[in-house]
């Protein structure tokens, strides 16, 4: 192995055996559809988190509208997107399973008037046919995961497997434990002297060629 021993390279050589510790902020990622009653149940629980855990976590929102059931999820999730290109994609989402028992271009453009939107943007973008490629690469990214229903959550690219835990207890628990592994990392690497380092990426560098 070869590098310049940043932070990463580093606790890579120190956790070799236990792979790579994570590194802040922690990726939480949600496959989610509007028209889903679970997802719009656990919107409220992602919305604390993010209030919470603040910089500590990236969360990254895709669309996996159930179409098959939930006719109006790829539509309503073609606007979320729209409203994300006026930096509104939090305040929608939530109006959009606010009303979910109301989807449809109605209600999709009262809520971008609600969030004072530009409507003509809007209405422009809803029909971008990058937005709607952006949509269709989170199903796609869905399907090569194996996604089947919706909320499905990765924590660093691991699913969470609820069971029958609670899920706001199991879910800060899950990043608790990730945010605790990155932060001991950082602690260790910054009591390491340069020339332990250097020890590490020779034992490294031997290990590797045998």
């Amino acid at each position: 192995m070869f590098c310049s021993l940043p932070v990463l390279c580093l606790q890579q050589v120190i956790k070799k055996d236990s792979g790579p510790a994570p590194t802040l902020p922690i990726l939480l990622e949600e496959f989610s559809d509007f028209q889903c009653p679970a997802c719009g149940a656990y919107f409220g629980l992602i919305e604390e988190v993010l209030d919470e855990y603040g910089s500590d976590i990236e969360f990254v929102y895709k669309h996996f509208p159930l179409r098959t059931i939930h006719p109006n999820a790829f539509a309503a999730a073609i606007a979320s997107e729209a409203a994300r290109e006026q930096g509104k994609f939090m305040e929608y989402a939530e109006e959009l399973f606010a009303n979910q028992r109301n989807l449809g271009d109605e209600t999709y453009v009262a809520i971008a008037a609600k969030l004072e939107l530009d409507i003509d943007k809007f209405e422009s973008d809803r029909k971008s046919p990058d937005i709607i490629a952006r949509v269709n690469a989170d199903i796609a990214d869905g399907n090569s995961r194996g996604v089947n229903a919706t909320p499905t959550f990765y924590i660093e690219g691991k699913k969470v497997n609820f069971g029958t835990s609670d899920p706001a207890l199991k879910l800060r628990e899950l990043l608790d434990e990730q945010i605790r592994k990155a932060k001991e990392a950082v602690s260790y690497t910054d009591s390491i002297t340069p020339t332990e380092v250097d020890q590490l990426g020779e034992e490294e560098s031997v290990e590797d060629n045998q």
